[in-house]
């Protein structure tokens, strides 16, 4: 059963929810202050951290910053507990590197509901995806924020398949299965022939992968893997025949943003940035048509 660390400075409430949750079969240790949680933490090393905002000492953000800065403590799960409920207020608490956000009083059903929430991403932060063998999302969100709290330069590169159909209801056919293995593949295939050190993998969902890159690897990473699809009619060979035609109709695209043009505080917010430039992408291609599809004469296109 999972381990969590209550800290709290209110001592009646976090032995009420030190013997809730006992009941239900957490091992459950406690904290006071901002001070001693970080201690009990680098100590216990709990699976899951329930961490009251307003601490006698300073605030539970303090101590969720040095959680996410610590290559021993990053990977757990945190809990922010307030009775602090604004919208910007709970915005602020997952940016800080929160995974949730309980508004005090809460019901034990909340509690509950939250931890298992917790163990849940906790369990895919462990695993890694089971069609491509590589990092899961969850795992992604957590290195990349780990790196941020650290104030570390990487790039985060974003890859898509094009002219393949979007998978329904999140399930995969067995053709398009058979493509994100494959370029599965390539991506670790590039990291290992070109000696990408400290770069990591992650298959994001759908037709969608992501890649941790080192800051001056970026156009290397991105020209290495376009170049290794773009030649893949002699990879082709080496998969069975109904693979090659869905193959050859593929195509790649890449984009990617990085630290060190702009000042990241938290990973949502790369992950929005890469959005904006997938959607721009999309926009830019779509003008470039119809640019190429105009009429000529009095009736034609004005662009503004």
């Amino acid at each position: 059963m999972a381990t969590v660390l209550i800290v709290d400075d209110d001592v009646a409430l976090t032995d009420l929810g030190a013997r809730r949750m006992a009941l239900h079969g957490y091992v459950v240790h406690t904290a006071h202050s901002c001070r001693e949680a970080f201690e009990r933490a680098k100590q216990l090393k709990p699976d899951i951290v329930l961490l009251d905002v307003m601490l006698g000492d300073g605030l539970g953000y303090e101590v969720c910053r040095a959680i996410r800065r610590d290559p021993e403590l990053y990977r757990m799960a945190v809990v922010f507990q307030s009775a602090l409920k604004d919208k910007h207020e709970i915005q602020h608490a997952v940016e800080q590197g929160g995974d949730a956000y309980l508004i005090k009083p809460y019901s034990e059903e909340a509690l509950l509901s939250k931890l298992e929430l917790m163990r849940k991403i906790l369990a895919e932060t462990d695993q890694r995806d089971p069609i491509t063998g590589l990092w899961s999302f969850v795992r992604m969100r957590r290195e990349v924020e780990h790196r941020l709290a650290r104030e570390e330069d990487f790039a985060l590169c974003y890859a898509w398949l094009e002219n393949m159909a979007a998978p329904k209801a999140g399930r995969l056919s067995q053709e398009l299965e058979l493509m994100i293995k494959f370029l599965a593949v390539i991506l670790r295939g590039v990291v290992k022939t070109n000696l990408f050190y400290e770069t990591h993998l992650c298959y994001a969902g759908g037709l969608y992968f992501l890649a941790l890159v080192p800051l001056d690897e970026r156009k290397r990473f991105r020209d290495a893997v376009l170049t290794t699809f773009n030649g893949r009619e002699e990879l082709v060979g080496t998969q069975s025949h109904e693979a090659k035609d869905p193959l050859r109709r593929l195509s790649l695209q890449m984009t990617y943003t990085h630290t060190r043009h702009r000042t990241y505080t938290h990973v949502a917010a790369m992950l929005e940035d890469l959005r904006k430039l997938f959607e721009e992408r999309h926009i830019t291609e779509e003008r470039e048509a119809m640019r190429a599809n105009r009429k000529i004469g009095h009736d034609h296109w004005v662009d503004f």
